[in-house]
Parts: structure tokens; sequence; C-alpha cells
């Protein structure tokens, strides 16, 4: 089966493309976004990997007690 055959049914072979830093209003870095391409179709995917577990917890509205 050939990637084109791959890529129609959705079973993309990704790559890597580059990683970008995310910043809050603060300056402060709260995660990478991940933006992977792939290598047949061209298709773009972007993940959001947080490094800051503060900003997850006062995106998502938890209260925590402080």
């Amino acid at each position: 089966m050939g990637l084109n055959k791959q890529c129609f049914i959705g079973l993309h072979h990704y790559e890597v493309y580059k990683e970008v830093e995310v910043k809050d209003s603060t300056d402060t870095t709260v995660g990478i976004n991940i933006v992977s391409r792939c290598n047949n179709c061209g298709k773009i995917r972007i993940k959001f990997v947080a490094t800051n577990a503060d900003y997850l917890v006062d995106s998502r509205g938890v209260i925590t007690g402080k």
C-alpha cells in the first residue's frame, strides 16, 4: 500500500517540522507547540505541550485553595 492511499484513509506519516515556545501575557514560558508535517501530502498537525503546571490549572478554572 503506497503512502498516497495511506494519507487518503488518514494514516499520515508525520515528522516534526519545528517547535515554538508559547508565552503568556507576563512573558513567562508556559509550553511548547510542536508543529508536525506529513512527509507525503503536507498536512500540518499542531500539538500543545504544557511545561508549566500552574498555567493548566489557571486556564481550566480549577480552584486550588491559594
